[in-house]
């Protein structure tokens, strides 16, 4: 049938009416979406309210106000187009609202009620960083994270900073320029000093911490190219005690005599071995009983002592067991700047 147009003119107005045409339907928002959020809870979830007639899908936009006012939010966030939305800092201090409308395209859109203001809760610490490496001008150390709490996917990796300090307590520290990785590779300027990290992690705010060791050095001064290191007082020991039978040793007693706070890590190597590597910390009365290796060892298996301190020569003792008889063994030091054991100063 043929669309026929009407003009009427009332009182010098004109008005125009389409008969046989069907009128355009746009859906109605009966409920307008709720944005919810649930306490401590970085996430804010809002849904699609209520309409009519209820569209085929709904498309989402998250805003950033600057107060609870719907004429404050102007931009929305960019990337943030799904049901759901995680917290950053940038949130900090304004109001978050979502928008909704139908996924076919066009109006209308739909607001939300403001959630805000946001608040910051800084990520917190768990277990803290810790530096790894020797003090010695021209090597690098590295530094871990930690362990944090409320970090999701997302947010920004963690920034680094090393600090120069005159004590290993951590006094009198300053950033060191350009020194912003998880890795620094200490110069000429560290020499006498103590260094130290600090870690920054970011979620809905930011929260920075320190390493919890004593400041890694003081970075020793070296003399003509090479480094001068102590041995550690006094030099461990090493004494084990056993008995042969037949194609196997039986260890009774095994004691490292050392300093204290020397670290001792003893390590089996050879098939059917009892432990793979075991290890301790030596006392105040400067000895160290390891039970877990008195055990019987057989023909062709091998344990490799290491005993280590900070910036200290350490000792390096390899015991090869043999069949039916005394299991051969070599004694060594070991420098923190050498990887792999050599002759003792003066042997």
């Amino acid at each position: 049938m043929a669309t026929v147009r009407l003009k009427l003119v009332l009182a010098g107005a004109s008005l125009c009416a389409v008969i046989g045409g069907a009128p355009a339907a746009h859906a109605a928002n009966v409920v307008p979406p709720e944005v919810d959020r649930e306490t401590g809870s970085r996430t804010v979830t809002t849904d699609s309210g209520r309409w009519l007639p209820p569209a085929s899908g709904y498309r989402y936009a998250w805003y950033r106000c600057t107060s609870a006012l719907l004429v404050s939010c102007t931009q929305p966030i960019p990337g943030a187009s799904e049901p759901s939305y995680v917290l950053r800092t940038a949130d900090i201090g304004f109001y978050i609202r979502s928008r909704v409308s139908d996924a076919a395209g066009g109006d209308p859109t739909f607001s939300s009620n403001a959630v805000g203001p946001i608040r910051a809760a800084p990520p917190i610490n768990l277990a803290t960083p810790r530096v790894n490496g020797t003090a010695l001008s021209g090597l690098t150390i590295s530094a871990t994270t930690g362990s944090w709490s409320d970090r999701v996917a997302g947010d920004p990796p963690f920034a680094f900073q090393w600090q120069r300090c005159s004590s290993p307590g951590g006094a009198s520290c300053s950033n060191i320029s350009g020194a912003a990785r998880a890795t620094y590779t200490l110069g000429t300027a560290d020499v006498g000093r103590f260094v130290r990290v600090v870690v920054e992690a970011e979620g809905l705010g930011r929260a920075a911490t320190t390493a919890p060791d004593p400041a890694l050095g003081p970075v020793p001064a070296t003399t003509t190219g090479r480094v001068q290191f102590a041995l550690l007082r006094p030099f461990p020991v090493v004494v084990i005690a056993g008995r042969l039978r037949g194609a196997t040793t039986r260890i009774g007693d095994f004691v490292v005599r050392g300093p204290w706070r020397a670290r001792v890590s003893v390590r089996c190597t050879g098939r059917r071995c009892p432990f793979r590597r075991i290890g301790g910390t030596i006392g105040k009365r400067k000895r160290l009983r390891i039970r877990r290796a008195q055990r019987a060892f057989r023909a062709g298996q091998v344990l490799e002592v290491r005993v280590t301190g900070t910036n200290r020569i350490g000792k390096y003792t390899r015991i090869r067991f043999r069949r039916r008889r005394t299991p051969r063994r070599v004694d060594l030091c070991l420098s923190p700047v050498m990887a792999k054991p050599s002759p003792c100063p003066g042997a």
